[in-house]
């Protein structure tokens, strides 16, 4: 099923009132396969003589008059796990107390920003956040939004790692790009699943403000993206921290990166 913008045009019955041929334009809709005969379409009664399909892809639906997009990208609080050094990417950790408290933090220093939509990734971490900083206002969970997934590494520390993996984490540690960790997600499908993540989030609210909550890997791999770096490590924002990131004339621009305190947004 895709969106269409329709026009039909009616010829009145013979046995109808009405002696005009109408044109109807019908607007945004899921499309649907009419029949020969149309019984009442405002007031028209009669046969169906042409209909008009013009297709449009999301970002043309959703496409604001200004042609930018502010995107405000928040990594979801600390959690036990990032205190005690495991490396957690798929699997769905909650804030620790201390998390919490950097998200009522992040809540008062946000409280005055105006944004158009929330996007969140589906994970336990973020979700918890966003409730924290943005209450009960909606919101669309978006799975690409997620942590990279660490594969043998999940929920091990650096000395559990070492112990086990020692080479291959010492290679990948130096070039995630080149080496990947068994089991794990490539740094090149990650890399792949943000971006399109967030360029659809960016053509959907074209002239919008959008509020990201995720990752620190996602914000990360995002930000190196956009500078065009492999030194993905030195991107990595801090817990409950703000980067904004504009688009603009087709392309994107980091404004404020790893902020703990926003001001002016």
């Amino acid at each position: 099923m895709e969106w269409a913008k329709s026009i039909i045009r009616v010829k009145p019955d013979p046995g109808t009132k009405s002696t005009r041929t109408g044109f109807l334009f019908l607007g945004m809709f899921r499309q649907i396969t009419f029949g020969g005969k149309l019984s009442k379409v405002f007031g028209l009664e009669g046969e169906i003589m042409t209909t008009k399909f013009v297709h449009l892809r999301p970002q043309s639906i959703n496409r604001g008059k200004c042609g930018s997009c502010r995107l405000i990208l928040i990594r979801h609080g600390i959690t036990e796990w990032n205190k005690q050094g495991r490396y957690c990417g798929y699997k769905d950790v909650g804030l620790s107390s201390q998390g919490k408290a950097q998200a009522v933090k992040l809540r008062k220093s946000l409280k005055n920003i105006s944004f158009d939509r929330i996007y969140c990734s589906d994970r336990r971490r973020a979700l918890q956040t966003k409730a924290i900083v943005f209450g009960r206002a909606t919101f669309i969970k978006v799975s690409d939004l997620r942590e990279i997934h660490f594969g043998v590494l999940e929920g091990l520390k650096h000395d559990e790692v070492m112990k086990k993996y020692a080479q291959i984490y010492k290679k990948w540690l130096k070039d995630p790009f080149k080496i990947r960790i068994p089991e794990a997600e490539s740094m090149q499908a990650f890399k792949k699943r943000v971006l399109r993540a967030m360029k659809k989030i960016t053509h959907l609210n074209q002239g919008k403000t959008i509020v990201v909550v995720c990752h620190g890997g996602v914000i990360g791999i995002f930000v190196s993206s956009i500078l065009k770096s492999r030194n993905f490590w030195s991107y990595v924002p801090s817990p409950a921290s703000v980067t904004i990131v504009e688009y603009k004339k087709g392309k994107f621009r980091i404004k404020k990166f790893n902020q703990s305190r926003v001001a002016d947004v």
